[in-house]
Order: structure tokens, then C-alpha cells, then sequence
């Protein structure tokens, strides 16, 4: 995982043990505890998706976060009201506290095993003096029937993809890492078992 999804992941933890703040910390350790957790929490997921990216793996992290962090700054209004003997709101019941705190673990577990099972693979930077070209091109076999389709008249295609060394790439734009994302992923899902998403 990411460096700031890892905080991400943190800061739902915080989130969910600042559910029973209020029975074991002070008024003004309590302001001062949420205001700071409420406004890293509110920048961090921002953040996150401008350096890093969201990514769907963590919808369960961002939905619950965001769920305790609107939770939090109701709390936190409740805390800075301006009437001096306005009470304070009972602490919250020990079930709502548990099931908070077991959302949390199976939201992050969640997360942890998608991330796992489909990770985010960052490509090395290529070495070498010499700059890479690719070219991609298409060869018909006219020996050989496509089993493929009914049509007699077509033949066996290949699709080729060849890379070279190359000392100018003037002009020349950087060719994507996949052609055809969409046509891998179906084959992704229909090879995997997994259900389509388009």
C-alpha cells in the first residue's frame, strides 16, 4: 500500500476510538483532540486522491471515513457551543461504540485483502543508454483459417509488438503501458470468473 493510504487507514482507526472520547477526556482535551483529527482527517483523503490516486479498493476506507469524520464534526459542534451550561451529550452506548469499531476492522481488513489480491504495480524507470521505441503491427497468416469466426474468407491474425533501441524520440509521443484496457480487463473478469463492471 501507498504511504498516505496507510494514513488514510490510520486516521479511520482514530476516527472510531474518538466515538467514546467523551467519557475518558476532558472538554478542552476534547476540542482540542477532534479539531486536529477532524481537519487531518478532512485533508488527508483530498490529498490522497491528488498525489496517489483513489483507487476502488479502498471504498470501504473512504466511505467509513468519511461517515465518523461527519459524525466527529457534529460531536466537535457540540463541543465549541457558545452557551456556557449547555450540556454535554451522553457518552454513546456501548454497542454503538463496538459496532463502529467492528466496522473499522472489517472495512480496513477489506481494504488489506483487495489491495493484496489486486495491487497497485508501479513500474521501474527503464535503464540503459539508449532510448525505447515500440512499434505495434498486425501479420495475416493467408495459410491459415481463423477458428475464431464462420467467415471462410478470414484468415489467422497476429498482433505484434515489437521495442527497440532508439537515440532520437523527437516529436514522438510515449506510448501507453496497455493498449486496449478495456478490451484486457473483460478478459480479465471472463478468464478470472469475476463480474463485469461496464
Amino acid at each position: 500500500m501507498r504511504l498516505i493510504e496507510n494514513i488514510v487507514i490510520i486516521l479511520l482507526f482514530l476516527l472510531a476510538i474518538q466515538t467514546f472520547l467523551p467519557s475518558v477526556l476532558g472538554r478542552f482535551d476534547r476540542k482540542l483532540l477532534m479539531g486536529w483529527l477532524s481537519v487531518v482527517a478532512a485533508v488527508s483523503i483530498p490529498i490522497h486522491a491528488l498525489f496517489e490516486g483513489l483507487r476502488w479498493q479502498m471504498i470501504p476506507v473512504y466511505l467509513l471515513t468519511v461517515l465518523l469524520l461527519i459524525r466527529g464534526m457534529f460531536q466537535l459542534k457540540d463541543i465549541y457551543k457558545i452557551e456556557p451550561s449547555a450540556p454535554l451529550k451522553a457518552p454513546p452506548r456501548r454497542r454503538v461504540v463496538a459496532a463502529i469499531i467492528v466496522l473499522t476492522i472489517v472495512a480496513s481488513s477489506s481494504t488489506l485483502l483487495l489491495d493484496s489480491l489486486l495491487p497497485v504495480i508501479v513500474l521501474p524507470n527503464p535503464t540503459g543508454e539508449y532510448n525505447v521505441g515500440t512499434v505495434t503491427f498486425e501479420l495475416t497468416d493467408q495459410n491459415r483459417n481463423e477458428t475464431f469466426t464462420t467467415d471462410p474468407d478470414d484468415f489467422r491474425r497476429i498482433l505484434v509488438q515489437a521495442w527497440y533501441p532508439t537515440d532520437d524520440v523527437t516529436g514522438l509521443n510515449r506510448a501507453p503501458y496497455m493498449y486496449n484496457p478495456s478490451t484486457f480487463s473483460t478478459g480479465i473478469q471472463q478468464g478470472w470468473g469475476l463480474p463485469s463492471i461496464y
